[in-house]
């Protein structure tokens, strides 16, 4: 998790508008897209199927990767990965490359993982615990289980 004060101190840094898009698609899903047309898409889904107060959690939580600027850590990341697992089976062996590679894509998946909770614990400096709890069990309920939706809504069920 990252600390209140430090999200306090991004969110009053973030004095400037980010443009929210609709965007197609039936599924409720919203992503954040960094770069010189930053902005924040919602599907057509999230708009209909969301209540006002789950969707104000959704573009929270994306507001949330923006303030903690995880699309600049991901590309440290994978600047580091990519040549890594590529070059690592010609200098080391296809056994070092398989591990490397079995290594970063561990990696990768927990640091998705941390970025998702730091959002929404981003999110809830900017709406409530029951707007995001009710926003993330109305997602799950669409989709297949998937283990990092469900360690979300535990962390929020079980911390204050």
């Amino acid at each position: 998790f990252v600390p209140s004060t430090s999200i306090s101190r991004e969110r009053s840094q973030m004095r400037k508008a980010i443009p929210l898009r609709v965007i197609a698609g039936e599924a409720i899903n919203a992503h954040y897209q960094a770069g010189p047309d930053a902005h924040i898409a919602v599907t057509t889904g999230a708009t209909m199927k969301l209540d006002r107060w789950q969707l104000q959690a959704l573009i929270a939580h994306e507001q949330g990767h923006r303030a903690l600027h995880h699309e600049w850590i991901q590309a440290a990341f994978m600047s580091i990965a990519f040549p890594a697992m590529l070059l690592t089976p010609v200098l080391m062996g296809v056994a070092a490359g398989g591990f490397l590679s079995l290594w970063f894509i561990t990696a990768g998946t927990l640091l998705k993982a941390d970025f998702e909770i730091a959002a929404d614990e981003y999110a809830l400096e900017l709406t409530n615990r029951s707007a995001i709890l009710s926003a993330l069990k109305r997602i799950q309920a669409e989709r297949l289980w998937n283990w990092q939706l469900t360690l979300r809504i535990w962390i929020l069920e079980h911390t204050k």
